[in-house]
């Protein structure tokens, strides 16, 4: 994929996520932040400069920068990974989604678990469900 790697909606859940770490005063851009994201319904596109660091974390347009915490990098991959499988040039909201779902690390899998479910679990509930929504 060249270009932008992430759709503008995809972009736009990145920059809640971002928000609700900052807004928790967490040190680091996480999984669960991008769940935060997901779960609030306000997703929606904004104007803003949010640039996301290859590998790294993701900086504001103010200068506030956080690194990615554990399974982030690895969700990004995996999202990139579901829109190369489905043949999308850039990953949108459901592969990121799926992204998120698939890491193995960081504090996701413990939340899924206390939910009863686990990240594998619900991503094939949801392509089963919705086989052509990411």
């Amino acid at each position: 994929m060249t270009g932008r790697i992430m759709t503008r909606d995809a972009g736009a859940v990145s920059i809640r996520a971002f928000e609700h770490a900052v807004r928790l005063g967490h040190p680091y851009l996480g999984g669960e932040h991008y769940l935060l994201a997901r779960a609030a319904r306000d997703v929606h596109r904004r104007p803003g400069r949010f640039s996301p660091r290859r590998c790294s974390g993701a900086t504001r347009g103010d200068g506030v920068f956080l690194p990615h915490g554990p399974g982030v990098n690895q969700a990004l991959v995996a999202a990139r990974r579901e829109a190369a499988a489905r043949h999308a040039a850039q990953a949108d909201v459901g592969h990121l989604a799926l992204g998120i779902l698939a890491a193995g690390e960081g504090l996701v899998p413990t939340i899924l678990s206390r939910l009863g479910t686990s990240g594998p679990a619900l991503g094939t509930a949801i392509l089963d469900r919705y086989p052509s929504a990411s």
